[in-house]
């Protein structure tokens, strides 16, 4: 199916199925599709990330995030970074359960979890930080947490994002050393 079907199936279905907080999980049913596919006949490592775009979408939608912060205050989320480890392989037309949900955030940063199982075994998960932007500026967590109405006691940081996040100065000064083109 096509990504842009695929997108627009996923917010109707959240616009009109079940609500949620935004400290709820959001799971959704996807399928590996033909055009979801590599040369070794299974789901392309891009596409994992992809696919991860639908369930932060559709928590988004059915936590009213997408109504209050997309919509009414014109805040735009941006991905910072992802960070994603593949664990089993996803074949052609296999059923997927992916499981998104907030895993925590700093002074300036949101962590996103994503989780996809197949078969009944994590396939892949992703840490992935994000923010909100509004023209000049980045919006502060403690901004963003006082508008979503969020019970900051709701969200426990898994451990591994804090190691993940110890990682990142290496990465930073490996950017400032790369030269742009």
């Amino acid at each position: 199916m096509h990504l842009i079907f695929r997108m627009a199936k996923t917010v109707l279905k959240a616009h009109y199925g079940r609500k949620l907080t935004p400290a709820d999980e959001s799971v959704l049913q996807v399928r590996c599709w033909p055009n979801d596919l590599d040369a070794n006949l299974h789901m392309t490592n891009g596409r994992y990330l992809t696919v991860m775009d639908l369930g932060k979408f559709d928590l988004w939608v059915r936590a009213g995030l997408f109504k209050e912060l997309m919509v009414k205050r014109k805040w735009r989320p941006i991905l910072g970074a992802a960070n994603i480890h593949f664990k089993a392989p996803v074949h052609l037309f296999e059923a997927c359960t992916l499981r998104t949900r907030i895993a925590g955030w700093d002074d300036k940063w949101f962590f996103l979890e994503h989780r996809l199982e197949v078969r009944g075994k994590l396939a892949a998960l992703s840490v992935q930080k994000g923010l909100f932007r509004e023209p000049g500026r980045s919006v502060p967590s403690a901004e963003l947490i006082e508008a979503l109405n969020l019970n900051v006691d709701s969200v426990e940081t898994p451990p591994y994002v804090s190691a993940w996040l110890a990682a990142e100065p290496a990465f930073e000064e490996a950017l400032k050393t790369v030269e742009n083109p």
